[in-house]
């Protein structure tokens, strides 16, 4: 495990149009993902651990709008789902 380019904290998008809140590392996976708003079903993923829940695509930042999204999505969601 080693330092992304990306700071911890940082809202990426996916290709598939996913948001994920990046912790700032990188693994032989991919980069580790705090939790993801997965835009097909609507929920929020969460990791179970550091380096447990990794995506390996491209990626870019997230825009203001998509990471308000996220950010109501995180206050109001009830049920957690872990990774």
């Amino acid at each position: 495990m080693k330092p992304s380019e990306y700071r911890p904290g940082t809202f990426l998008r996916c290709t598939n149009g996913n948001i994920f809140l990046h912790d700032g590392y990188i693994c032989a996976d991919g980069l580790q993902v705090v939790c993801m708003y997965r835009k097909d079903t609507g929920l929020i993923e969460w990791t179970t651990g550091q380096g447990n829940f990794c995506y390996g695509g491209e990626v870019e930042a997230a825009s203001s709008i998509e990471i308000r999204d996220m950010m109501k999505k995180l206050t109001y969601e009830r049920e957690k789902r872990y990774y």
